[in-house]
């Protein structure tokens, strides 16, 4: 076929999928109650429903709930037009809590300074005070009374970041315009930025939007906040979730990227647009990476720009920033080109660069502990298929260069996480069924993903499965790929296909025709299973190879047309599937205008001592019978009080979760006794009849020698850097010397 007759085929294709994507009859019909009838003209029973960034439920007879509803044993609240409550609301003059879930919710949450114990039977209003604008006022039957004010006025002072970040965007814009019109080779960079901007469209709204998994995540850069304020470098305990009693997911979950919101959010922005710009960061990092990486791989400037946009507006990488809202995996996937890049230098090209793959597994360290398990599994794995080429003593050297440094770089976060695993802090929550975890096939090659939507699970149906699939580009790129390799098999690229068959393997291992089920009878295999989780999560490495592939194989069939041309057929090709998911998700409600609305009791049970009751952490401090507390404070993660007693097996409970490293000292220097309650807080054993008691986290000696080893590393590696691209200019220079010489 004549590669020029492939573009507009291909647009015709793009153009029909579109239509056929937005040829959806679902809706609404009023009889009197509202009902709603899916797109094969069925009405929806027994059901939740996402319509118009709102969650509805239908009755047993198709009708639109309002008011009150228990729905699975937990209770629910429905307004007047049938959308589900969340947040603060004032419901027949008591003050209700619901989650994110929109569960009615109950136990002690922080609001602002306070600390509010929300019941069944709700609260007194007035316990908020001159915040009581923050919560919306609803008769029982759900018929809007006042609405909640606060949400024009926290979008305006959020609405001032913003234009910064527009302006910094339409800045950075014209200059990569005006560097394309000086420079014609550079005018890849403007497709690239283009993907960026639309793959980032949700980041410049005032508010954030609800994601499974953003809840803790916020918790986490919160945490970083309010800990670096108290002066804890590194952070090593959350000082924020629940209730500010010391979570240490610092230590079990990397969190090193988390810096850049809090510290945005401490310089001075608002903590959405903070959270927002970050999000911006990943995006642009993630198409500069895949960039690079496949530049240099392919040595071609085309394939590296098109790999870029497949990868930055792949549907699987945007379902995990924003739907599932997996900042953790998110991150990871960063880095992944770079392991890819820096696995290929240090086996079979110049192994003097081996600091990329340093720098990629760092990467992945500090952003997802389960990507790095999986990293680790196929790292290892291809290396011992790859032996024989670092028997040389050039390679072995660099080899050996790159696991030091690895180690090295990444010892202060895994020692601390190997100490408290050791512990009886419960890892097991995190463990989950991952053998019916996996995806359809149907679902991975879905072009044009709805917005929402749940995990995914053998044997039912996937009209409610969120985004896990690869979109349309790296779809057709494969078909393509599959179809010029057939064509032209000898002239193909062996990496191309090396990275294409593994790719596919990975995708094929994240649906349910692998053999999961069967494979789990193997316990090695079942605790993996379990620790990962889903087995979609191979769409990440899929994701990272594919787009790499499926770019080697656009530019082979576009080899007749320019090249900018062909980069803006994929661009649109991506931004057809991309948008279709984008567009749906920027139409749900807004879910956080600021920090306070984000809930400090989050659900994760994981890095908690077993029995933990979040419900019970409403801030106070306790004493055995013989103890007065003449005064007590909480600083973050300090604690300090002054009591009285007779001194005979006396205590105070502290609101602090007893995570090993913390000491009470008393005013004399003196160290007291500290054992855990029943409560999993921490318990001060007192010895005197009085005195004042400071209770705060110590980090061990150790650990400080770890992060200067850290530190150590990094000089390393930099120094490494400038010592080959040093040798490399003045190898050029040599080069181009004797050439001039030859001529002359």
């Amino acid at each position: 076929m004549n590669r020029k007759k492939l573009v507009p085929i291909l647009l015709i294709f793009m153009l029909l999928s579109l239509g056929a994507a937005f040829a959806s009859w679902a809706h609404w019909e009023e009889q009197q109650d509202w009902f709603y009838y899916d797109e094969d003209g069925e009405m929806l029973r027994s059901q939740w429903l996402q319509d118009r960034g709102n969650w509805y439920y239908l009755g047993d007879s198709g009708i639109m709930v309002t008011g009150w509803r228990q729905i699975d044993g937990k209770e629910y609240f429905f307004d007047e037009d049938g959308a589900a409550v969340t947040g603060l609301a004032i419901i027949d003059g008591r003050l209700y809590c619901f989650g994110y879930d929109h569960a009615l919710y109950t136990g002690s949450r922080r609001i602002g300074d306070m600390v509010l114990t929300f019941t069944r039977e709700g609260l007194d209003p007035e316990l908020l005070g001159g915040d009581i604008q923050s919560a919306a006022s609803y008769t029982t039957d759900g018929v809007i009374l006042q609405d909640a004010s606060h949400d024009a006025d926290r979008g305006a002072e959020n609405r001032k970041d913003v234009r910064l970040i527009v302006l910094l965007m339409a800045v950075i814009g014209g200059g990569i315009v005006i560097y394309c019109l000086k420079v014609k080779r550079a005018a890849s960079c403007l497709p690239i930025f283009i993907a960026v901007c639309m793959a980032s469209t949700p980041v410049f709204l005032v508010y954030l939007i609800y994601g499974h998994d953003i809840n803790f995540h916020l918790n986490r850069i919160l945490g970083i906040k309010m800990a670096l304020r108290c002066g804890m470098f590194p952070v090593r305990m959350n000082a924020f979730t629940l209730n500010g009693y010391g979570y240490a997911d610092p230590i079990f979950y990397p969190s090193l990227f988390m810096y850049i919101p809090a510290f945005l959010n401490l310089l001075g922005f608002q903590f959405v647009p903070s959270v927002n710009l970050f999000l911006l960061m990943v995006n642009a990092a993630s198409a500069a990476v895949m960039y690079y990486c496949s530049r240099e791989l392919f040595h071609s400037e085309k394939i590296g720009c098109i790999s870029a946009v497949i990868y930055t507006l792949c549907t699987y990488r945007i379902c995990n920033i924003f739907v599932r809202a997996a900042y953790g995996e998110m991150l990871a996937m960063v880095f992944l080109p770079l392991v890819v890049y820096g696995f290929y230098e240090l086996f079979f090209g110049d192994e003097r660069r081996w600091m990329f793959l340093s720098l990629g597994i760092t990467g992945v360290v500090q952003s997802h502990i389960l990507s790095l398990m999986l990293i680790a599994i196929v790292c290892v794995a291809a290396g011992l298929v790859c032996i024989r080429r670092v028997l040389t003593k050039s390679r072995f050297c660099a080899l050996a260069k790159m696991l030091v440094s690895t180690l090295f770089l990444n010892l202060w976060f895994l020692l601390p996480l190997i100490e408290y695993m050791r512990t009886d802090i419960d890892t097991g929550a995190l463990m989950h069924n991952g053998a019916k975890s996996s995806i359809s096939v149907t679902k991975l090659i879905e072009f044009f993903s709805r917005e929402g939507g749940v995990t995914a699970y053998m044997n039912r149906d996937i009209s409610s499965a969120m985004a896990t699939s690869l979109g349309a580009a790296i779809v057709i790129g494969s078909l393509l790929f599959i179809y010029e390799f057939a064509a032209k098999r000898k002239e193909s690229s062996r990496m191309a296909v090396v990275l294409f068959v593994m790719g596919s393997v990975f995708a094929f291992m994240a649906t349910d025709i692998f053999p999961w089920q069967v494979l789990s009878k193997i316990e090695i295999i079942s605790t993996f299973l379990a620790y990962l989780q889903f087995p979609w999560r191979f769409l990440s490495f899929a994701s990272c190879l594919l787009s790499m592939t499926c770019a080697y194989a656009f530019a082979r069939a576009t080899e007749g047309i320019h090249k900018n041309a062909a980069v803006l057929l994929v661009l649109i090709l991506s931004l057809v599937s991309s948008q279709y998911l984008l567009n749906g998700y920027t139409r749900q409600e807004a879910a956080f205008w600021s920090e306070e609305d984000v809930l400090s009791v989050i659900e994760q049970r994981e890095y908690l001592y077993p029995n933990t009751d979040k419900e019970m952490l409403d801030g106070s401090c306790g004493t055995s019978e013989n103890v007065t507390l003449t005064e007590w404070s909480k600083d973050g993660l300090k604690v300090s009080f002054t009591y009285t007693g007779d001194g005979q097996e006396a205590y105070v409970d502290v609101p602090l979760f007893c995570y090993p490293h913390y000491q009470a000292i008393d005013s004399s220097g003196r160290e007291l006794g500290i054992i855990r309650n029943e409560k999993n807080t921490i318990r001060v054993l007192l010895d005197s009849a009085q005195g004042t008691v400071t209770v705060a986290f110590r980090e061990p000696f150790h650990w400080r020698i770890l992060e200067g080893i850290a530190i150590a590393a990094v000089l390393w590696i930099l120094a490494e850097f400038l010592r080959y691209y040093r040798g490399f200019a003045a190898r050029k220079k040599t080069e181009m010397t004797q050439i001039h010489a030859e001529e002359s």
